[in-house]
Protein backbone atom coordinates (compact mmCIF):
# COMPACT_ATOMS: atom_id res chain seq x y z
CA UNK A 1 0.00 0.00 0.00
CA UNK A 2 0.58 3.59 -0.69
CA UNK A 3 -0.61 7.24 0.51
CA UNK A 4 -1.33 9.56 -1.96
CA UNK A 5 -1.48 13.24 -1.19
CA UNK A 6 -3.16 16.05 -3.20
CA UNK A 7 -2.21 18.98 -1.32
CA UNK A 8 -4.27 22.27 -2.20
CA UNK A 9 -6.84 21.08 -3.34
CA UNK A 10 -10.73 21.45 -1.68
CA UNK A 11 -9.84 25.27 -1.39
CA UNK A 12 -12.74 27.81 0.48
CA UNK A 13 -11.06 30.21 2.84
CA UNK A 14 -7.68 28.28 2.98
CA UNK A 15 -6.99 25.22 0.90
CA UNK A 16 -6.91 21.50 2.05
CA UNK A 17 -5.53 17.71 1.41
CA UNK A 18 -6.96 14.77 0.30
CA UNK A 19 -5.15 11.67 1.60
CA UNK A 20 -5.54 8.18 0.25
CA UNK A 21 -4.13 4.90 0.87
CA UNK A 22 -3.83 2.56 -2.10
CA UNK A 23 -2.07 0.09 -4.12
CA UNK A 24 -2.11 2.23 -6.75
CA UNK A 25 -2.72 5.41 -8.24
CA UNK A 26 -6.16 4.37 -10.57
CA UNK A 27 -7.23 2.78 -7.17
CA UNK A 28 -6.39 5.72 -5.02
CA UNK A 29 -8.41 8.52 -7.44
CA UNK A 30 -11.59 5.84 -7.39
CA UNK A 31 -11.81 5.81 -3.65
CA UNK A 32 -11.11 9.61 -3.85
CA UNK A 33 -14.23 10.34 -5.99
CA UNK A 34 -16.43 8.07 -4.22
CA UNK A 35 -15.79 9.37 -1.15
CA UNK A 36 -15.60 13.13 -2.48
CA UNK A 37 -18.79 12.11 -4.75
CA UNK A 38 -20.85 15.71 -3.46
CA UNK A 39 -18.21 17.65 -2.47
CA UNK A 40 -17.55 20.07 -5.27
CA UNK A 41 -13.55 19.38 -5.90
CA UNK A 42 -12.70 20.73 -9.05
CA UNK A 43 -11.44 17.23 -10.31
CA UNK A 44 -7.68 18.14 -8.81
CA UNK A 45 -7.50 14.17 -8.02
CA UNK A 46 -8.63 13.76 -11.70
CA UNK A 47 -5.61 16.21 -13.37
CA UNK A 48 -2.94 16.88 -10.43
CA UNK A 49 -0.36 14.02 -9.76
CA UNK A 50 -0.33 13.65 -5.55
CA UNK A 51 3.12 13.48 -3.81
CA UNK A 52 3.22 9.08 -3.39
CA UNK A 53 4.94 7.81 -0.09
CA UNK A 54 5.59 4.48 -0.30
CA UNK A 55 7.61 3.93 2.91
CA UNK A 56 6.74 5.54 6.84
CA UNK A 57 6.20 8.99 6.06
CA UNK A 58 4.47 12.68 7.66
CA UNK A 59 2.71 14.80 6.03
CA UNK A 60 1.55 17.97 7.68
CA UNK A 61 -0.23 20.73 6.36
CA UNK A 62 0.09 24.05 8.51
CA UNK A 63 -4.01 25.81 9.06
CA UNK A 64 -4.99 29.74 7.70
CA UNK A 65 -5.75 32.50 9.30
Amino acid sequence: MKMYVWKDVLCDYTCGMIVVFAHDLKEARQIAKKQLDSVDYEGSIEVDEPDIYDKPSAVAVWGGG
